[in-house]
């Protein structure tokens, strides 16, 4: 698969969101459950492959652009 040179970020839509861990469900460890169960993109593991996007069959997955901050976690580690 080729990436793409600006990295993007997921993120969640919890109001389409229904927590059925599909996101979890391929090997980079991005995705977290924060305290409500809703999945958390994690900056410094989030390489933007979109998986979890394709994996998510509600489209609560959506990509973003990075902010500095994410950019930076991500070279970082």
């Amino acid at each position: 698969m080729e990436l793409p040179a600006d990295k993007y970020i997921s993120q969640v839509d919890k109001d389409f969101c229904v927590r059925c861990r599909n996101c979890l469900r391929y090997p980079y460890l991005a995705i977290q459950w924060d305290s409500q169960g809703y999945p958390q993109t994690m900056a410094e593991n989030c390489i933007g492959c979109k998986m979890c996007n394709y994996l998510c069959f509600t489209g609560a997955m959506t990509m973003r652009k990075r902010t500095a901050q994410e950019v930076r976690a991500l070279s970082e580690s």
